[in-house]
């Protein structure tokens, strides 16, 4: 996932697409941003189990800190990510569990 996200090879798509650049008016760099330090720091992300996968490509989920202080789990959000077998990925959800606005 690191890889693609260095190279640019991923799309932010779907809900993904519209959280981000709608209601939590934020630029897509900012975002892949976020992505990145979660995985470089080694927080945890799951495959995800659907009945009916998509072919050619991985599932998996992840909260997701946007806001930089540790102690306020307000901006977790939930991400889903594809891993295509060309080594490309597809953000294809995010969202807040709190309601579509992240607080200020």
């Amino acid at each position: 996932m690191m890889n693609a996200l260095e190279a640019k090879k991923f799309r932010l798509i779907g809900h993904a697409q519209r959280y981000v650049v709608g209601p939590w008016e934020m630029t897509t760099e900012a975002f892949i941003k976020s992505i990145k330090s979660h995985l470089k720091h080694g927080y945890r992300t799951f495959r995800k189990v659907v009945s009916n996968p998509p072919q050619n490509c991985q599932l998996f989920h992840a909260n997701v800190r946007l806001d930089p202080d540790p102690n306020d789990e307000a901006d977790d959000v939930y991400v889903e990510l594809r891993m295509r077998a060309n080594g490309s990925l597809d953000i294809t959800d995010a969202h807040s569990h709190i309601g579509p606005r992240l607080p200020k």
